[in-house]
């Protein structure tokens, strides 16, 4: 009863050896509540959400091991494995701060606010480094070796007059070598080189934008073996 029903949503990621290292988010309400209020009682000695579990799950055993909660009356909704480091890193939905979890020690770090809050996703770049946004949608970098936050001091862009959230949502790689990013809730598609450091803007993603129906939002990015970028279109 201590631990709601919860959902993997965006934290999961293979580490070499084939297992799967994911942590949980929660959507319910709390007991006695008729809805979603875990803004209102997260912290709430009784009736709040104790915080994400930290699971690795072996398909080889088929067996899950559960390592705790990492973070106190935290929902974790974003995470990504750093190979190079054997840590995970992960968005605390409630409050915006990123966390270093290193897996040999079991030890997490604070690294401090990097999102207003609700932000929830990474990507790996091709140098190995992790990337993400505020829910804002300013450009952020994880340099893994450091294990620091560096700020790209770039937004990713919107309409003028479009006051939604415009942070980071799907990320590829290209044959470039450029990490080529879309955001929500837009049509528009950057791509960050994240060897210097440029970003470009690369414009409108829908074939046939609809404004009266507002703005349209990418889902989901991959790139073919013959350089071609496929993605979904979904209106709002």
């Amino acid at each position: 009863r201590a631990i709601p029903p919860s959902k993997i949503h965006s934290a999961m990621d293979e580490m070499p050896d084939g297992r799967l290292i994911m942590a949980t988010h929660t959507t319910v309400p709390a007991p006695g509540h008729p809805v979603w209020m875990i803004d209102a009682y997260y912290d709430h000695t009784w009736e709040g959400f104790a915080g994400g579990n930290l699971l690795i799950y072996d398909p080889a055993t088929d067996e899950v091991q559960n390592l705790g909660v990492p973070v106190p009356r935290e929902s974790i909704y974003g995470g990504m494995y750093d190979a190079r480091h054997h840590a995970y890193y992960m968005l605390g939905y409630l409050r915006g701060h990123l966390y270093r979890y290193d897996i040999e020690r079991g030890v997490v770090k604070d690294l401090g606010q990097v999102s207003e809050y609700g932000s929830f996703r990474f990507a790996r770049g091709s140098d190995g480094h992790l990337y993400g946004s505020t829910r804002s949608g300013w450009l952020w970098k994880i340099d893994v070796d450091q294990g620091r936050v560096v700020d790209l001091n770039y937004r990713l862009p919107a309409p003028s007059d479009f006051r939604a959230r415009r942070q980071f949502a799907f990320a590829a790689t290209g044959p470039d070598g450029r990490l080529y990013i879309s955001h929500r809730i837009s049509d528009q598609l950057v791509a960050l080189d994240v060897r210097s450091g440029r970003v470009e803007d690369l414009g409108c993603m829908d074939p046939m934008p609809v404004a009266e129906n507002g703005p349209s939002c990418v889902s989901g990015l991959s790139w073919d073996d013959h350089g071609r970028l496929w993605y979904g279109i979904g209106r709002r």
